[in-house]
């Protein structure tokens, strides 16, 4: 019986000394990849920004309440140093199907019906594909025309039916507008959320909240609590249409659609 019993405790011992060098193998190789990450700044710890490029910074912020935690990922751009583009196709797709061969990103955008069909004024390539122009009050547009960028508030300013763009679409509403908030309090309803912004210095950021906990007013209170002066936010398609995918060469992610979305705003690098 002693024998039966020295022997399981040769064998565990020998096991544990396995266990002992693989776990520390395992430590290793994973603390090695963590600098790694951290020496190419793509360790999004909360609320730092991290630099991608000379013109391309990330960030990430986290916010909780009582019941809920998540994130907002916040990607700021210089619009000199980026083309944008809008794409729609009837026969829609997720995000991660989207193909990016130059560095930088491609997100969500406009709203659209069951058949897919866009819902307010879209302009692709100076092609007009949308059937009308929803209510322009309380609406805005996003604009990219002869290599300029700009975020148009439609009350203030509304579309002529002889303007044309490169790109143009329709959104709705303005989470910020002015520099101050535009959300109600009685906005409740949670949800994924995707926005577009530009700051005071005429920056532009892209804006996704990949979880169900933020109604727009939170969204809107969250943004206004960061350090960031933001003169615009122009919310964006959200709830499971919410998605955007990065690539480049040290930071490529995918915030998944959780369903097709037939239009979507490309940026690349000039």
């Amino acid at each position: 019986m002693r024998k039966i019993v020295l022997v399981f405790v040769i064998i565990g011992i020998i096991f544990s000394i396995g266990v002992f060098f693989l776990t520390k193998d395992q430590r290793e190789k994973s603390a090695g990849n963590v600098d790694e990450i951290e020496d190419k700044g793509l360790r999004l710890d909360n609320d730092r920004w991290y630099i991608i490029d000379d013109a391309t910074k990330i960030r990430r912020y986290e916010y909780s309440d009582e019941d809920n935690s998540g994130i907002i990922q916040l990607i700021r751009i210089d619009p000199k140093e980026y083309e944008m583009k809008i794409e729609y196709s009837s026969e829609a797709s997720y995000i991660s199907d989207k193909e990016l061969s130059d560095p930088g990103f491609v997100l969500n955008s406009g709203y659209f019906d069951k058949d897919y069909n866009p819902i307010g004024f879209l302009l692709v390539e100076n092609e007009r594909l949308d059937n009308h122009i929803s209510a322009q009050t309380e609406t805005g547009l996003v604009v990219y025309d002869e290599g300029e960028f700009e975020l148009r508030d439609l009350g203030e300013n509304p579309i002529t039916g002889s303007e044309r763009f490169d790109y143009a679409l329709q959104t709705f509403p303005f989470i910020i507008k002015s520099g101050e908030g535009n959300i109600s309090p009685n906005s409740t309803d949670k949800a994924r959320r995707t926005a577009i912004g530009v700051d005071k210095n005429g920056f532009v950021y892209i804006i996704v909240s990949p979880q169900f906990f933020l109604s727009l007013y939170d969204f809107m209170n969250e943004l206004q609590n960061t350090d960031i002066d933001f003169e615009y936010v122009l919310n964006l398609d959200g709830g499971t249409s919410t998605g955007i995918k990065y690539g480049y060469e040290n930071f490529n992610q995918i915030f998944d659609s959780l369903v097709k979305v037939p239009t979507f705003l490309r940026f690349e690098r000039n």
